[in-house]
Formats: structure tokens, sequence, C-alpha cells
């Protein structure tokens, strides 16, 4: 899907460029307000330390996790109304657990809940393909500054950087858990489905600010090689189950757009 995403949008790009006088490039910035979640959760060795065996396979509770990301986006218009849109974004990623897990009492038959946070912080390098489709007004005039756009392709990620928090009964047990570095916990590689759509409100003829709703839909598994091997997942599952990225956000951009004067 994503070799087929790639190739249809080439082809849309060289189109663009043997057509229309109503081509135009832009660049800005851009900036994100995320949700991000990890479907399916593996709780790889993080309750290990409870002597019961039930415990060691729970699950924790998810928890709302608000992060970021910001970066550059680029564009080039085939036409006033289609184009191609890309863009390089710093991303913070990842998933918060709580909840209480319960201990067995050594000297007796009974036992007590702990209390169990685990906190993932995955940083990415994104790189986002997008078709992007402008529901623009034929002229500008000050009524009509405003036009709803939308954008939809695959988005690669690598990812740069891994921290993991986990706290039982308030104290800190490391990050090692399981006996295997943060680095080789997750695949360093993530392909998915990029969507947005939103509105972009024009300053002037070449500049506009744009703001919408982002969503990321990963579309491989985010667990390394080694943590597939140890088979940690939890006793709801009866075999391992990949886990993915999802992201929900709300993207704010300023973009300045090149055009010609024949543009409009």
């Amino acid at each position: 899907m994503f070799l087929r995403l790639t190739f249809l949008f080439a082809q849309l790009f060289l189109i663009g460029i043997i057509s229309a006088q109503e081509k135009a490039f832009h660049l800005g910035g851009a900036a994100m307000f995320t949700n991000p979640w990890i479907l399916n959760q593996n709780n790889f060795g993080t309750l290990d330390g409870f002597n019961n065996p039930f415990a060691r396979g729970s699950e924790l509770d998810y928890s709302i996790k608000v992060s970021g990301s910001f970066g550059l986006v680029g564009g080039y218009n085939i036409t006033k109304r289609h184009g191609i849109q890309f863009g390089v974004l710093f991303e913070q990623a990842g998933q918060k657990y709580h909840g209480d897990v319960y201990q067995e009492d050594a000297t007796s038959s009974s036992s007590y809940p702990v209390e169990v946070k685990r906190n993932v912080k995955l940083n990415y390098l994104r790189v986002p393909l997008l078709y992007k489709f402008d529901l623009k007004p034929k002229s500008r005039s000050l009524s009509k500054k405003m036009n709803y756009f939308f954008a939809l392709g695959p988005q690669l990620g690598y990812l740069m950087s891994v921290y993991e928090n986990v706290t039982i009964a308030q104290e800190g047990i490391g990050n090692n858990l399981a006996g295997i570095p943060e680095s080789d916990k997750f695949r360093k590689v993530d392909i998915g489905l990029c969507i947005e759509n939103g509105v972009q409100f024009f300053v002037n003829n070449n500049v506009y600010l744009s703001t919408g709703l982002n969503l990321y839909f990963g579309l491989i598994d985010i667990n390394g090689e080694a943590i597939r091997d140890l088979q940690y997942y939890s006793n709801n599952d009866v075999k391992y189950r990949p886990s993915y990225n999802f992201t929900a956000g709300i993207n704010f951009g300023v973009h300045y757009l090149f055009i010609s004067r024949e543009y409009y």
C-alpha cells in the first residue's frame, strides 16, 4: 500500500510539471499539539518484580499523553486545487500507563495493591508525502480569504531516541527492563497513513495561515525484534500481538506561496 501511494503521488507530480499555468510552490513552518497512543499494550517485563505470575502479565490502564511536533512543510500545487505536500517534522510519540497491580504477601495468603506508572517516549523524525486538495474560491476578495483543505498519504518515521520510565510504589526501577536496552525495544522505522483536514486563511496573495486536524495510523509493528522474540504479551492474549502508533493532533502553520502574476 505504501509503495502504491508513493507511485501515485510521483505520477501526479510529473503531470503537474508538464501542465497548467496554475502551478505554484509553498513553504512554511508547522507545529502540532498531539495526543499519541500505542495501540495494543505489551508490558515488556515491567511487572517481573511481582511474585504472582498473573500479575507479571497484567496490563496497566492507558493514560492520556499530551505531546507535540514541529518542523518544515513544503508543497507543489499542480493546479489551484490539487497538489503534493511534504514535510520534515520532529515528533514525540509514545504512551502513558498507570494502574494498581496486586502483590501477594509472603507471610500470609492475602494480597495488596501496588501503584505502577509507566511512561514511554518515542522521538521520531517524520517525513509525510501527501496528496493535497484545496477547495478554493475562483478569485480572492475580502469575503473569500478562507478555504478548506484535505490531505492524505504515506508517512515515514525514523526513531531517533527512546525514553522509558517506570515507577512501582513511588520508586523508579530504571529503564533497562527485561535486560534489553531501550534502543532495542522498538523498531527504528515506522510507516503509516497520515490524514489532514482544516482551513487556510490568506493574509494576502502569498502568505496564509493554516489549522486543522491531523491523524496518523501506524501500519507496521513498532516493537523491536528482541522484544518480539521474548513474547512479552499479556494474560488476555494467547499469542503475541503487534503494537502500532496512533496519533491525533491539531496543527498550526504559517506558509508562503510562490506564485506568478497569472496564478489568480
